[in-house]
């Protein structure tokens, strides 16, 4: 996308309001988005192609609870457990515009931009965070060479390519750094305290653990998912746009030119198929036709893509 649809969709977009999102809230989302204003029994929506997700718990308390057996946007949205963890959303800029593109650092499919939406930490986290860690002149598990938010905590980010006359959006990459940072520097305690202490003077490493029990072991599970949520959320919801694609593994690899530096293979296939997209050998039209990618498709014919479709159906 151009840098002139980026402005125009970051100037119009207002995401003050907290994103709340606790594990498998998706498929509450999935169906909304199918059913909208209409009232449908659960026994059509399980022979739909939706019917794969009331294997999930949150929907089997939700439907057990319901004489009529029948679902809406209501009963959907208004189904809340006793824990939902909190986020911010904010959008970012990520790319370059140039037609011709010679380098591979932005890892974009297409020359251009891409929109970053970036799932940051509410204040429950942030409370903690700068109570156990607080960081004076850096924050340890931040990579600023990344689509991070100007203000706020970054737990993860989502960059897409958003085409309107196509009426199309790709999801090209979901990704976190801080979680991984985490991981990685708890794992450095097993190493003795004279590492940690002429490595990482400036950090408690007991409140490092406490860090990660307390507060950052509750995102890990579910960061990949929410990432994900909020991205077709966004889509739907503040886009209008509807149809979904995001990259396989392989094809992923291929049109972003990652060589060495590939992401956790999972992201790429587990995750699409956990909300229901399906694998296509149809590329997105912007993609098609985009004449800087032509040598790719005649190089790679076996292109595939995940795809989902979020208009309403039911």
């Amino acid at each position: 996308m151009d840098n002139s649809l980026l402005g125009f969709i970051q100037a119009t977009v207002d995401l003050r309001d907290s994103y709340y999102y606790f594990k498998d809230k998706y498929a509450l989302d999935l169906l909304t988005y199918s059913i909208e204003e209409k009232q449908v029994s659960i026994n059509q929506l399980k022979k739909s192609r939706w019917g794969f997700l009331f294997q999930k718990k949150v929907l089997q308390k939700i439907t057990a609870q319901l004489p009529d057996q029948k679902l809406d946007k209501r009963r959907l949205t208004s189904y809340w457990p006793w824990y939902s963890g909190e986020y911010r959303l904010s959008l970012g800029k990520w790319g370059e515009y140039s037609k011709h593109r010679n380098d591979d650092w932005y890892q974009t499919s297409r020359p251009g931009v891409n929109l970053v939406l970036q799932l940051n930490f509410g204040e429950e986290h942030n409370l903690k965070y700068y109570k156990l860690i607080f960081p004076s002149m850096f924050h340890p598990f931040v990579n600023l060479c990344h689509p991070i938010a100007e203000k706020g905590l970054t737990l993860a980010w989502a960059r897409m390519d958003i085409d309107f006359d196509t009426g199309e959006v790709l999801i090209e990459e979901i990704q976190t750094d801080w979680l991984r940072s985490v991981k990685k520097l708890v794992a450095t305690l097993a190493r003795g305290e004279s590492y940690w202490k002429q490595y990482y003077p400036s950090l408690e490493p007991t409140h490092l653990r406490h860090y990660y029990q307390e507060e950052v072991y509750k995102h890990e599970k579910v960061w990949d998912e929410a990432m994900l949520a909020a991205a077709l959320w966004f889509v739907k919801r503040e886009l209008g746009l509807a149809k979904v694609y995001y990259h396989t593994f392989d094809t992923g690899n291929i049109m972003k030119q990652l060589t060495y530096s590939q992401p956790p293979r999972s992201l790429y296939t587990k995750l699409p198929r956990r909300f229901g997209f399906r694998e296509t050998e149809e590329a997105p039209q912007f993609l098609r036709k985009e004449h800087y990618l032509k040598r790719t498709f005649k190089k790679h014919p076996n292109l595939k893509w995940f795809v989902l479709n979020l208009e309403s159906h039911a």
